[in-house]
């Protein structure tokens, strides 16, 4: 059984190429990035494209959209977790690969498509750019979502993870894609479970599918080189923000230095793990940080952390901390920025940064429906 739990699971390489095919031949289309933030305000900062590393990379024209949820609608099913709160399954128009329409009825059964996969997505915290990407990529490929939240359902009863875990097994789930406040958790939901279990971010711990769309993002702006290579060698990444308690931080570090890039880590002290993290460079000092720079990914300030006495004001931080325009002229000429979201104008990361042309931001949003593709797929053996 395949369980994706952290980063270390991935096979990266061949999911790189598969999701290189799934954006390539997409039925139907995802958005193009023609419009919003990251495209075409000029901000004085350098175009990714100035390298021409990144040139040849298209953006797909788009029926639906990304992170709006357009165009997908939810359905009810006939499926549901407990007394069923809260639980919609969408039903396809489409499948990806083949192509071919998927009825959503049959002429003598009120039931779906029968022996399409049921995907349930179990959600104990908020989430838009992760949920919607699972619950798109399930759309893609004629499987049915079946969403779960904590505030929609017998969780809200005392229901433990491993008796929720055991219940949607029981009712014929083919995957479970799981989000949860405590590190360690999609470890645990595997030991009860029949079926895959894919990480969706637990806790601090890892949020593999975040880091393989992160990956996936860089390597086709560095021109698509061979997956099998350590074709990051060389190359500086800094990540900045709240590494203490960032999964983002932690799967992001092993995808990146397996490809042979060198990362660095910065946060006020406060908000660096109290213990070395491997192959990673740790400071407090973003000039040492950012200094060449050829990517630099800001992290969401989690604004509990000032409740929790580790950081003094948001000023202090947006003063020594945030990405801007100013901070970023002493880094390679052609950085990117990355920002795996949501992200917070004006505290870690500037407008006009956000807007520029070296933003990825979008682009990470997209590529994050194909990552979740290709991880289901892999997940169930397709």
């Amino acid at each position: 059984m395949r369980h994706l739990l952290s980063a270390s699971d991935l096979p990266a390489a061949r999911l790189l190429r598969r999701m290189d095919e799934l954006k390539s031949n997409p039925h139907p289309p995802l958005p193009s990035l023609s419009q919003g933030f990251g495209r075409g305000r000029e901000s004085g900062l350098p175009s990714p494209e100035a390298s021409g590393e990144g040139q040849g990379v298209r953006a797909t024209p788009l029926s639906h959209s990304v992170g709006e949820g357009q165009g997908v609608r939810a359905t009810p099913l006939s499926h549901s977790v407990g007394e069923g709160q809260g639980v919609r399954a969408t039903p396809l128009s489409h499948s990806v690969g083949e192509g071919q329409a998927v009825r959503a009825n049959t002429p003598h059964s009120p039931f779906p498509t029968p022996h399409s996969p049921l995907i349930a997505l179990l959600f104990y915290e908020p989430s838009t750019r992760t949920r919607g990407a699972f619950e798109q990529a399930c759309v893609l490929l004629g499987y049915h979502p079946l969403v779960i939240t904590a505030s929609a359902s017998s969780i809200q009863k005392g229901e433990s993870l491993a008796d929720t875990v055991r219940t949607l097994c029981a009712q014929g789930v083919s995957a479970i894609a799981l989000r949860h406040p405590q590190a360690g958790s999609a470890q645990l939901a595997s030991r009860f479970s029949s079926v895959p279990v894919l990480n969706a971010g637990d806790g601090a711990h890892e949020h593999p599918t975040q880091a393989l769309l992160d990956l996936y993002t860089l390597w086709e702006q560095f021109g698509k080189p061979d997956p099998e290579t350590r074709w990051l060698e060389g190359r500086k990444i800094a990540i900045v923000g709240d590494i203490r308690h960032s999964r983002v931080a932690r799967s992001n570090l092993t995808l990146l230095t397996q490809y042979g890039a060198q990362v660095w880590l910065c946060a006020p002290p406060t908000l660096l793990p109290d213990t070395p993290l491997p192959n990673a460079y740790l400071t407090h000092d973003i000039r040492q940080a950012l200094e060449g720079a050829e990517v630099v990914m800001t992290l969401r300030l989690q604004i509990e952390r000032m409740q929790q006495g580790l950081l003094t004001s948001l000023s202090a931080y947006r003063r020594d901390y945030q990405i801007n325009a100013e901070r970023l002229r002493n880094v390679h000429p052609n950085c990117m920025v990355m920002h795996p979201g949501p992200i917070q104008r004006g505290i870690e990361i500037s407008d006009e940064v956000a807007d520029s042309v070296a933003s990825l931001i979008l682009r990470q949003v997209q590529n994050g429906v194909y990552a979740r593709l290709a991880c289901l797929e892999w997940a169930l053996g397709h």
